[in-house]
């Protein structure tokens, strides 16, 4: 019988590492792109990060379930679409949350908010007519809240007038007529809009003013 020849057990054990590795990294991107085969729950640590890979489409639909069991951590510029569907905390709280604003523009003549708006802001430039945002909330129950903060230019004296879409209304707090923006030059004025689902009324008050 043939003398087995020698085998040299670290370069046996290198190529056996490089495809055992080779193999780990392929059964990893399976499972980020077939994450659909996997039942809908997930319980380990779970971190999205917008420099990765990974796009979750199946799990985290509002037609689909997820369920977390463990730390869910979400990083970088993340988008969760429930379409429509509501977010219950069931009692817990968001913390060092911020809501985002909007970059501050110059008005011109003439601007509608859109519907995806929560906080806008304005540089008053001319006289400003502002319309809000047709078929608010998009939900039911809901309610639509919109911050609208604007900012004389260094000239000043210029208006804004709140138009309503086509079969709203406007009502304004404690008064009949639209509270007028401050029109000082550089001066400030925040107003606060709000409706609520199956009301077809826009519901407008003057919450800050600068002296």
């Amino acid at each position: 019988m043939a003398a087995i020849a020698n085998v040299a057990l670290s370069n046996t054990f290198d190529t056996w590492r490089t495809r055992t590795n080779t193999v780990s990294t392929r059964l990893n991107q399976f499972a980020i792109n077939e994450s659909s085969l996997y039942a809908n729950t997930v319980t380990a640590n779970v971190s999205l990060a917008a420099s990765g890979t990974a796009t979750v489409t199946g799990l985290f639909t509002a037609s689909g379930r997820a369920t977390v069991g463990t730390n869910l951590t979400v990083t970088g510029n993340t988008t969760f679409s429930t379409a429509n569907t509501k977010l219950d905390m069931s009692g817990s709280r968001l913390t060092d949350y911020s809501e985002y604003a909007e970059s501050i523009t110059n008005s011109g003549t003439a601007k509608t908010i859109a519907a995806t708006s929560n906080v806008v802001r304005y540089t008053l430039t001319d006289n400003l007519t502002l319309t809000l945002p047709s078929g608010q909330p998009e939900a039911a129950p809901a309610v639509k809240t919109i911050v609208v903060y604007l900012k004389q230019d260094g000239v000043g004296t210029r208006t804004v007038t709140f138009a309503a879409p086509a079969g709203e209304s406007i009502s304004y707090n404690n008064s009949a007529t639209q509270p007028a923006a401050q029109t000082g030059a550089s001066k400030v004025s925040i107003y606060s809009c709000m409706k609520f689902d199956a009301d077809p009324v826009w519901y407008i008050s003057l919450s800050y003013i600068d002296d």
